[in-house]
């Protein structure tokens, strides 16, 4: 088809190219044209196109830019705002895939050369901790799911020169960690120890480990989970005040069971106090009684050669495994002897389901009115409306009552 030759611009022919009416592709856009279109034009056209799509890139870029530079901007007041500051989630490597519990030290010397004038130690783990400075156990807590974090006025455990601070950290299934935060005050300087990878992990038990001259020789390098929040982790924005375990104690000895039954059921009780041999062993399920109800903390002994695992369950009435969960968890850390909880408790009986065996148990008792605070609330038993829920439990306790079943039911107890 012959279209003529048409006037172009200022009196000048324009030449003209047939093209046939369809569909032209160009860069992957799509133009249509109409028989006779110039080539000036289409050369016109597609590059309004290329530009159009040039400032759109660019206005996107612009966007994403400016959106991370505000989360980074956000992630900055909020990490300098965090209580535990730049601590990071620390735990022991452990193999991918384990559950089977797991107990350990998490170890950092760090040096004052200035007169403390106050000290504050916060304290997160997922499950369980006790923190000891300079030989002191200093207090323990149990992850509650809400990140709140323990604050301990420290100050007076602290020393000129060498230091130590040492964290036991316990996990029933396993995996874990630790996020701790400590700020030390002094006339005109300050030092900040935080949770990372400068600790040593140390997974026994050492008669040194309390004294900070004393060098830690096996110790490994801890695995950094990272900056808060991160997993199952969220920011730890709350800080609850606790009282340090030496204000708590009220002195005196240790108060000892004063009687224990092998098994469950009618099972005859035997006085501690006269018909146990100092080497006896009890195991694997074991009911300790103190005649009346006691508060502090409860402590179990175990052979220095073993390293057992045992489930604990006390009350001011008989605990029943059946229809009850754990209170603790006991985890033993090789070349120990002896375990304690993490928190003060009033009871008067302690049941242990233990793999391995335990030779004795007693409290530490503390102040009632000063451990109130601390005390665990009991779980409700009464289910919702007056209907009783499953009991939903670990694979740890799973195990357990498999491995208990034959002494379950040797007692008459097939519920268990």
């Amino acid at each position: 088809m012959y279209c003529g030759r048409p006037t172009g611009v200022n009196g000048h022919s324009a030449r003209v190219v047939e093209l046939p009416a369809g569909e032209y592709r160009d860069g992957g856009f799509d133009a249509r044209f109409a028989p006779g279109m110039t080539e000036r034009s289409t050369s016109e056209a597609q590059r309004w196109r290329k530009k159009r799509w040039f400032w759109l890139l660019s206005l996107i870029l612009v966007l994403v830019a400016l959106a991370v530079a505000e989360k980074v901007v956000r992630w900055t007041a909020t990490m300098t705002s965090l209580p535990t500051g730049r601590a990071e989630w620390i735990w022991a490597s452990i193999a991918e895939g384990q559950a089977e519990p797991e107990a350990f030290y998490l170890v950092r010397d760090f040096e004052l050369d200035f007169t403390v004038e106050q000290a504050r130690l916060l304290v997160l783990a997922d499950e369980e901790y006790v923190a000891i400075l300079n030989g002191v156990q200093i207090g323990g807590g149990r992850y509650s799911g809400e990140g709140l974090v323990d604050a301990y006025s420290v100050g007076g455990f602290l020393e000129r020169g060498r230091n130590r601070l040492v964290i036991e950290a316990r996990s029933s299934r396993g995996n874990g960690g630790l996020l701790l935060n400590l700020e030390v005050q002094g006339a005109g300087d300050s030092l900040t120890v935080v949770s990372d990878g400068a600790w040593q992990v140390l997974r026994h038990q050492v008669r040194s480990l309390g004294r900070a001259g004393e060098e830690i020789q096996d110790g490994v390098e801890p695995m950094v989970w990272g900056l808060p929040p991160i997993g199952r982790w969220p920011l730890p924005t709350m800080v609850r005040p606790r009282p340090t375990i030496p204000e708590l104690l009220v002195g005196g000895e240790p108060r000892r069971a004063v009687r224990a039954r092998q098994g469950g059921g009618n099972r005859v009780w035997k006085r501690l106090d006269r018909d146990t041999a100092p080497d006896r062993r009890f195991g694997p399920w074991v009911t300790f009684d103190w005649g009346r109800s006691v508060t502090g903390y409860l402590a179990l002994e175990y052979p220095i050669e073993e390293s057992p695992v045992a489930l604990i369950y006390v009350g001011d009435e008989l605990p029943d495994p059946a229809v009850s969960r754990p209170t603790a968890v006991l985890v033993g850390l090789e070349g120990g002897w002896l375990w304690s909880d993490t928190l003060p408790r009033r009871f008067r009986y302690a049941t242990v389901l233990v793999r391995g065996s335990v030779t004795g148990a007693m409290v530490v008792p503390t102040d009632p009115k000063k451990s109130a605070a601390l005390i665990p609330a009991e779980e409700g038993s009464n289910g919702v409306f007056g209907l009783q829920s499953k009991i939903l439990r670990t694979p740890l306790e799973n195990e357990f009552r498999r491995e208990l079943h034959g002494l379950a039911s040797a007692a008459g107890r097939e519920d268990l």
